[in-house]
């Protein structure tokens, strides 16, 4: 039997629950199928807010009224059962001294004082956040066992204080465990502790081959991306200079985070669509475009969509990111968009069956079933070396 099996997890997560659904909520699901309880604590700020942030924020304080009238933080009651609990936290972003110290005195009281009526004793901590509050969180719970899982470049992230570095090597020091998904973050984690540990993203297999319509044999016309877009990642230049291109047809699935550029009439925003219908939407498509920017904060992102993309055996032109080189021989790469028309007018003689099958094999190879067993089976044996 799992030594998870009475244990409780706090997870102090980047993300906000509801937003699209990768790794931190992944795991998330996998660890209340065998834990005690999950207690999952939305995203701290972790730069002070802007104009474009208010909506976002009188959303998370609705939520946090709201949550004081209940008995409980809210419940997710499905498929993974009942033990998984959700809590909004109310707290300043941690760039000043005066908002660190107010969070310390009044908000993280109250937020340890919350889970800790949920029945949580002596917890594993998963942290997603290197920032003060979540440092101070720590502190404050006194959990058994910490787990950071690095899975951004956030020194580099625009807007956050300028002591993230700082505060993150604290926490690659202090944490039980450190894991990392790009190669990029192991190889910056390496040079803090030598004992981390890599876990890539994964792949609902299943869902994302729904997608897969066979080997292309035409060339590509419409194209398509999925995902959030926002400025800081997306490169909108290259996307406009693709889009010169008037035989080509661009759709683009996800929530937009930022202010958009004038895009001609075949580049359309679908906007966010529900997980479960993505699929039919994929399979309409020829190739996939991963058009992210180049810059330092990038430089540490390996999307899980990689694997996504892969699941559905359809080709992938992407921006020269230090993670996808290790898929160089599945995929293409263009710096700008007429290396990426290039590349597109070429594709029908430069694709054929074994990449075809390679790219569902890697994708069902790396399921997230099987990520969670990796980060479970070390997790466990640290647990177990503790005892020894």
């Amino acid at each position: 039997m799992t030594k998870i099996k009475n244990k409780d997890i706090v997870i102090l997560s980047n993300i906000e629950w509801d937003f699209q659904w990768q790794r931190h909520q992944i795991f998330a699901s996998f660890f209340s199928q065998i834990s005690r309880k999950v207690v999952f604590i939305e995203s701290q700020a972790k730069r002070n807010p802007n104009i474009k942030d208010i909506p976002r924020i009188i959303e998370r304080f609705l939520r946090f009224l709201k949550s004081r009238g209940q008995k409980t933080p809210r419940k997710k009651a499905d498929k993974h059962g009942n033990n998984l609990i959700v809590f909004s936290p109310l707290v300043l972003p941690s760039t000043f001294k005066v908002f660190r110290a107010f969070n310390r005195k009044i908000f993280i009281p109250w937020l340890v004082k919350s889970i800790q009526k949920q029945g949580i004793t002596d917890p594993i901590i998963m942290n997603y956040s290197p920032t003060q509050t979540s440092i101070d969180i720590i502190k404050t719970i006194k959990p058994r066992f910490v787990i950071y899982d690095c899975v951004e470049n956030f020194p580099e992230y625009p807007g956050v204080p300028k002591d993230t570095a700082e505060i993150e090597n604290i926490i690659f020091e202090e944490a039980d465990m450190v894991i990392t998904d790009s190669k990029f973050l192991y190889e910056k984690a390496k040079n803090i502790r030598t004992d981390v540990i890599r876990i890539l993203p994964g792949v609902d297999y299943r869902h994302f081959s729904q997608a897969d319509t066979g080997q292309l044999s035409d060339p590509p016309k419409t194209l398509c991306y999925f995902g959030g877009i926002h400025e800081r990642r997306i490169d909108f230049a290259l996307l406009q200079e693709l889009a010169s291109s008037r035989e080509l047809t661009i759709k683009i699935f996800g929530p937009v985070k930022s202010k958009m550029p004038s895009f001609p009439k075949n580049v359309i925003f679908h906007g966010a669509i529900p997980y479960k219908k993505l699929p039919e939407h994929l399979k309409k498509c020829d190739c996939f475009i991963l058009p992210y920017k180049i810059s330092e904060f990038t430089k540490g992102i390996i999307p899980a969509k990689i694997f996504e993309c892969f699941a559905t055996g359809k080709p992938i032109i992407v921006t020269p990111l230090p993670s996808f080189q290790e898929f160089k021989d599945l995929i293409y790469f263009g710096n700008t968009g007429s290396q990426w028309l290039k590349e597109l007018q070429e594709m029908e003689h430069l694709e054929n069956e074994q990449k075809y099958e390679r790219r569902k094999m890697l994708a069902k190879e790396n399921s997230w079933e099987n990520r969670f067993q990796k980060l479970l089976t070390n997790l466990e044996n640290k647990l177990a070396s503790e005892k020894e």
